[in-house]
C-alpha cells in the first residue's frame, strides 16, 4: 500500500491472526500508522525507496530515519519489521529477540 502524491494519513490496522503488511513510503509529508493484530505474527516490510521518512514507535521513540522531513510512520505490536532504502538495501530491521529489551516491548505493544 502507498499513500500517493500529496500530504495523506493512513491508517492500517492489523486483523486478528498472521499479518503481513507492505508499505511503500511515497512523496509528501503523510502521516502513517500501522499497527499488528493481536493473533500475530504480525511482519512489516516497509519500502523507503529514496523517499524521506521517520519510523518511530507508538512512544514516539524514532527507530530509523532517512532523510529530513518526509513522511512520519507511527508502528505497534510488530515481530518483524524490515525497512528497505533505495536499490533495495536494508537500512533497519527488527526481529523479535534482536534488539534491546527496553525498546522490544514498544515495537509489541506491550
Amino acid at each position: 500500500m502507498s499513500a500517493g502524491a500529496g500530504d495523506d494519513v493512513v491508517k492500517i490496522y492489523g486483523g486478528p491472526r498472521q499479518n503481513t503488511i507492505a508499505y511503500d513510503v511515497s512523496a509528501g509529508s503523510d502521516l502513517v500508522t500501522i499497527l499488528g493484530g493481536r493473533g500475530g505474527p504480525n511482519i512489516l516490510n516497509i519500502n523507503g525507496f529514496s523517499q524521506n521518512f521517520t519510523l518511530k514507535d507508538y512512544q514516539g521513540n524514532t527507530l530509523c530515519k532517512q532523510g529530513d522531513g518526509g513522511s512520519t510512520i507511527t508502528i505497534a505490536n510488530m515481530n518483524r519489521v524490515t525497512v528497505i532504502g533505495d536499490g533495495g538495501k536494508i537500512i533497519w530491521q527488527y526481529t523479535d529477540g534482536t534488539v534491546p529489551a527496553a525498546v522490544a516491548p514498544l515495537l509489541l505493544g506491550n
